[in-house]
């Protein structure tokens, strides 16, 4: 009795599929911002987990700087006339006038009582 093609034992044999190769271990000597020179020239693999972590941790190790330049005096005379134009400001007004609300346009209590009465129609 012939056997089927599928059930040739030829198509049986189970070919060994290859592994994909895990990146190795980062060593701890080599500082975060040389690890991202690597990866992105294509000299070291990473792996997705790290990929993304060090996309997160980069900002804290190499953080974008910015300065502002005083070209009038020193720092300490620029911070002295911020003190005093503070200083001389008067204080921001804490108090927020309110009028009442006339009585004509207040409701009486029965209908303000009533849930969502405003939303109501009648």
């Amino acid at each position: 009795m012939r056997l089927p093609s599928f059930a040739d034992p030829a198509n049986l044999v189970v070919e060994e599929v290859e592994h994909k190769q895990e990146p190795e271990t980062i060593p701890d000597d080599i500082p975060v911002p040389e690890i991202a020179d690597r990866f992105v020239r294509g000299k070291q693999k990473l792996s997705r987990e790290q990929q993304s972590m060090l996309k997160e941790l980069l900002p804290f190790h190499m953080p974008k700087l910015t300065a502002v330049a005083h070209f009038e005096g020193s720092f300490a005379e620029a911070l002295e006339q911020a003190i005093e134009r503070r200083a001389n400001r008067p204080p921001p007004s804490l108090l927020i006038e309110a009028k009442p609300v006339p009585t004509e346009q207040q409701l009486p209590a029965e209908v303000l009582k009533k849930p969502m009465s405003k939303l109501r129609r009648f």
